[in-house]
């Protein structure tokens, strides 16, 4: 057991539950974590929901994430007959009227119920997906209640916790709906651009480079978290969009990092231009808007020749590194047609990430919706 009286932890188990890509989001927590020069030790990953041990105490900010729900620290750890013990002991929700919820994979409705009784609580549970599954299988809405409890049960073992942070995205709304340009087909989601950012591995202070910028959605969700960037595109109308959208930025948020933007080609760019960096997030650029699904045929020769568009900068950028620093980035899937990351990373000398923190990790990882013809593939090299 990892509990004393009054709930004071002994341990540093943290548990996430993860957005609607668990398999992004849980390399994502991992590579943000490393950034922040904190250890770490995966004890359970299944569905959505992940449980670290960590060597420290992490105040972690979800709001730098983009895609972790909820988190917070496991409270009880032990045998599944020691959780009775447990919560015959300690108060774990002090309010006597609330609402709460219960995420994770075992039912333990009964023993939260009598407890709360006995405790003369007026405790109502809100029922919703105790497992939540999203990619392609896109569910309803989350149970809304004050308070929500984690439980999971793995080996014979519980892990037992409180929420302690959600995500909020009023934030993130009012930066993405507020800024006076927007291009849908040169965009990318705030919730994307966070995880690009932290798969980078670039955390406050540092120096971020996109390298295919657009309007500066990447650019934006770095700057708020005061990390420096370069922008770099080949659309002079892109490029002055981003300016004027990182200008609306710093008028109406708070931060302190440095921006400069850059017209031109990511695979001829000089590092006198760019300059210095610590790691390069993007989202690479399709080279045309489609309007239409495409068939496998169309699908294949379109994404041969985004290779041979995209050999040239990933070579450039090897260049431009001065070290061990990552390339976080996106390339299109279309019609179940994906780009050959081996070939391509043989062709530029990169190579795919394949560990974070002593925990392997495998990429490409694929994002798609029910509703897109073009999905994604996330991918890292260093």
């Amino acid at each position: 057991m990892i509990y004393k009286d009054n709930c004071s932890l002994v341990s540093m188990k943290y548990f996430f539950i993860l957005g609607r890509n668990p398999d992004l989001s849980r390399v994502e927590v991992f590579s943000y974590l490393e950034s922040c020069g904190v250890s770490f030790k995966e004890e359970v990953f299944g569905g959505n929901f992940l449980v670290l041990d960590l060597e420290s105490d992490f105040d972690l900010d979800i709001q730098e994430l983009g895609g972790v729900l909820k988190f917070g620290r496991v409270i009880f750890f032990g045998a599944e007959g020691e959780l009775g013990g447990f919560l015959d002991k300690n108060e774990v929700i002090a309010q006597d009227k609330f609402s709460y919820a219960i995420f994770g994979n075992s039912d333990f409705e009964d023993i939260l119920r009598e407890k709360f009784k006995a405790e003369k609580k007026r405790a109502m549970l809100r029922r919703g997906r105790r497992v939540i599954r999203f990619q392609a299988d896109e569910v309803g809405n989350l149970p809304k209640a004050d308070f929500y409890l984690f439980i999971y049960l793995d080996k014979g073992k519980v892990y037992f916790g409180l929420v302690e942070s959600e995500f909020d995205d009023s934030g993130v709304r009012k930066r993405d709906m507020g800024k006076p340009h927007r291009r849908e087909e040169l965009a990318i989601s705030p919730r994307l651009a966070k995880i690009l950012i932290n798969l980078a591995g670039v955390g406050k202070g540092g120096r971020l480079l996109d390298c295919f910028c657009g309007v500066g959605g990447v650019l934006q969700e770095a700057l708020i978290r005061n990390i420096n960037v370069v922008g770099v595109d080949n659309d002079k109308e892109a490029v002055k969009q981003a300016g004027g959208n990182l200008d609306w930025l710093k008028k109406n948020f708070s931060f302190e990092a440095d921006y400069n933007l850059i017209v031109g080609n990511s695979g001829k760019v000089s590092a006198g231009q760019v300059g210095e960096f610590d790691g390069v997030a993007g989202e690479a650029a399709l080279g045309e808007v489609l309007r239409r699904k495409l068939g496998k045929k169309e699908a294949g020769e379109f994404i041969r020749k985004f290779e041979k568009f995209i050999v040239p900068v990933l070579k450039n950028l090897k260049i431009l590194k001065q070290g061990d620093e990552k390339i976080a980035m996106t390339f299109p899937v279309i019609n179940s047609v994906h780009v050959d990351i081996s070939g391509i990373s043989e062709r530029a000398g990169l190579r795919v990430l394949s560990e974070i923190g002593g925990v392997g990790v495998k990429f490409p990882i694929l994002e798609s919706r029910s509703d897109q013809f073009v999905s994604r593939d996330f991918v890292v090299f260093y």
